[in-house]
């Protein structure tokens, strides 16, 4: 529900956000592999729990976990082939400023 003006005012769409158990990663974003109109959508992964496993009863906080939906929804604009080129960080420090 936070991001979804940042996504509506984009044309962006989370497809499908899922909570992940990765030792690999905190975020993940996926793209649907589509160049129709769901080309703007993309499948997040996010490790909620401080240690990435089921049966972890801690959280990372709020602040963290927005945090690393912003920066896996910038992907959605900047794509997944040159993970984190400038553009990227440009592009998520507008997000961020949006959001505040």
């Amino acid at each position: 529900r936070h991001v979804n003006p940042i996504l509506r005012d984009r044309g962006w769409r989370v497809k499908r956000l899922i909570e992940s158990t990765s030792t690999q990663w905190i975020g993940l974003c996926t793209t649907n592999g589509r160049s129709d109109a769901d080309a703007a959508s993309t499948n997040i992964q996010l490790n909620l729990r401080v240690r990435p496993n089921r049966h972890c009863t801690q959280f990372r906080t709020f602040r963290q976990i927005l945090a690393v939906m912003l920066h896996e929804i910038t992907h959605t604009s900047i794509g997944l082939e040159d993970i984190h080129p400038p553009a990227f960080y440009e592009l998520l420090d507008q997000i961020k400023t949006e959001y505040r």
